[in-house]
């Protein structure tokens, strides 16, 4: 009966422990993932400088969010950064980061297809992928700028981005 009532005792301390230790995660997890950005600067999975972040945008219908920051690669705002965040029960977590060159930069995909973005030139306002217009984010201190589009359609993901000046004329 003794050998009984101490495995009784030993497995609710262990069980204790064990939910001790689950909880502190968890308030630790809710404390550091209060929004994307603290979980960018936080996580030990983003090894890239953060030099200027150039957009951050949430999506809460489905609970997506995404942060478009320079980083250096050989020189200053050489290269932009994609960040995809997923909001969880326990908060925001970093599902990928995707690294482009700002040199090669045409048109580019998050792989899921829940993003496209792309370069445009400096003197471009607007940016249409058919009737869509992308968002326009300038950068750096050579005014490139990014364009961005959130969920394209499967039409989109095989158009070409038009780009046009203040005037509204189509550039080449």
């Amino acid at each position: 009966m003794k050998i009984k009532k101490r495995l009784w005792i030993s497995v609710a301390i262990v069980i204790s422990v064990l939910m001790l230790f689950l909880g502190i995660e968890y308030n630790n997890k809710l404390a550091f993932s209060t929004g994307p950005e603290e979980v960018l600067y936080h996580s030990d999975e983003n090894t890239y400088s953060i030099q200027q972040i150039v957009h951050q945008e949430t999506f809460s219908e489905d609970k997506y969010a995404y942060i478009l920051f320079l980083t250096e690669d050989k020189k200053p705002e050489d290269s932009i950064v994609l960040a995809e965040f997923k909001k969880t029960s326990t908060g925001w977590e970093l599902k990928g980061m995707v690294l482009n060159s700002l040199e090669g930069l045409q048109t580019v995909g998050d792989g899921n297809n829940r993003t496209l973005y792309g370069l445009s030139p400096s003197d471009v306002e607007t940016v249409k992928l058919g009737e869509r217009s992308a968002q326009l984010f300038s950068i750096g201190e050579n005014k490139k700028k990014i364009w961005f589009i959130y969920k394209p359609t499967k039409k989109e993901l095989d158009l070409l981005p038009i780009f046009y000046n203040k005037e509204g004329q189509k550039l080449s």
